[in-house]
This record gives structure tokens, sequence and C-alpha cells, in this order.
């Protein structure tokens, strides 16, 4: 029911921000915030088209700039973001968000070089910017630095208190680096402190690579029933 709710609102919103763009047509606000209710309608490429007229009217916005180049991420059309992010920041040359967005789309198409650079400058702003270190660190391991991807994703782990995405992927660095005790005790780390179904599969799936198979099944049985617990029950 609430969401039926939320729906309508959403729906009834839209309709009156279309009427609102057609009596003033050069408004880019009103453009951006109705492709904003548009993309929560599920209108994806409407939304789109309204960015991109809300970025053509306000061409030397950065934020217009920059909305519309997450929209092109998020849609995976990561070669038309780049170029976007790039014009945000010839615009704004220290904006945090377009740099960030650019690093990612980068290692995306797999330019990792550039990629590096932007996300060196990002955490040369200052401590504990988990995100983009983790980001960082899976460009590494996609370019082959298997041991500096490491490093990255310990500090990363470190400074957001154990985080099981970043476990995750320390472990899998370290499997493809040889470092197989020390990829087990992270996860039998995290799994202990911070318990999720994907680093309980992640320990059980190793412990079978490594031929410890009675273990591997105590573990994914140990999960199977964790999860007929957590399960919803229908009557």
């Amino acid at each position: 029911l609430e969401f039926r709710r939320v729906l309508f609102r959403s729906k009834a919103a839209a309709k009156h921000l279309e009427r609102a763009t057609k009596i003033d047509p050069e408004n880019a606000s009103v453009r951006n915030t109705y492709a904003g209710v548009l993309f929560q309608l599920g209108e994806r490429e409407e939304s789109l088209r309204q960015l991109r007229k809300g970025a053509q009217i306000a061409a030397d916005v950065p934020d217009m700039q920059q909305n519309l180049a997450v929209a092109l991420q998020t849609a995976g059309q990561h070669e038309e973001a780049v170029e976007q992010f790039r014009k945000v920041l010839s615009l704004a040359p220290d904006h945090f968000d377009a740099m960030y967005g650019l690093a990612n789309s980068l290692t995306t198409l797999r330019l990792l070089d550039e990629a590096y650079g932007y996300f060196e400058t990002l955490l040369a702003q200052g401590p504990k910017m988990v995100p983009p270190r983790s980001n960082y660190a899976l460009a590494l391991r996609h370019g082959g630095r298997t041991h500096d991807s490491i490093d990255q994703f310990r500090t990363a782990l470190k400074d957001s208190n154990g985080e099981p995405f970043v476990a995750a992927n320390l472990a899998e660095s370290l499997v493809l680096a040889g470092e197989m005790d020390e990829a087990l005790k992270v996860l039998r780390d995290v799994a202990s402190k911070r318990p999720s179904e994907g680093i309980a599969l992640q320990l059980g799936d190793l412990l079978a690579r490594l031929g410890r198979f009675t273990e591997a099944g105590v573990q994914f049985r140990s999960e199977e029933h964790t999860s007929e617990l957590q399960s919803p029950m229908y009557l």
C-alpha cells in the first residue's frame, strides 16, 4: 500500500514537472528534477534525455554536467561518461565526484594508467577514503599489479573497520598472489565478526579449492542452515 502511494505521488510529480518544462523550457533545474523523478519511475531513456537537455542549457554549470555524467555511467555508457566527466573537470578542476567517476569509468574501459593517476590524486586529499581506495585496488588488480592491490585493500580494510566487501576483495587478491593462508585468515576473521552469506560462500569455496573438502562441506552446510533460519516463513 505504501509503495502504491509513493508511486502515485511520483507519477503526479512527473506530470507536474512535465508541464513545468513546457512552461519554462530553458529552466535546467526543473529538467534536472524531472529527470530524477523519471528515473525513480523506471523511465531511464526519457530521464537521460532530460538530463542531456538540462546540461545543454546549463553548459557552464559543473553540477548539471556531473548529473549527466553519472547517469551515463549508471546506464553503462562509459565512453560518453568519460567525456562528460572531463567536461565537468574543465569547469571545476577539483571536483571530487567527477574525478572519482572518471577514474571508475576509465577502469571499466581498462584505461588503467590514467585511472591510477586520478585515484592517486583523490587519495592524496585525505585519510580513510575507503571507496576510492577499494576501487583503486580493484583497478590495480585488473592491471596485474596484484601485490600493490593487496597493500591498498589492507589499508581499506583497516580504515573500514572490517567491511566484508573489502575483506572479500582482499582475500581474492591474496589468492591470486598465492597467499592462501592469509586469505583464509581474512575470510575467517570477517566471517566471525561481520558474517554475511557472500563471505561464508567465498570461505567455503576457498577451502574447497585448497582440497579441504570436509571443512568446505561444513561451511556450506552451516551457510544453508543460516539461510533457512533467516528466510521468511509463510503460513
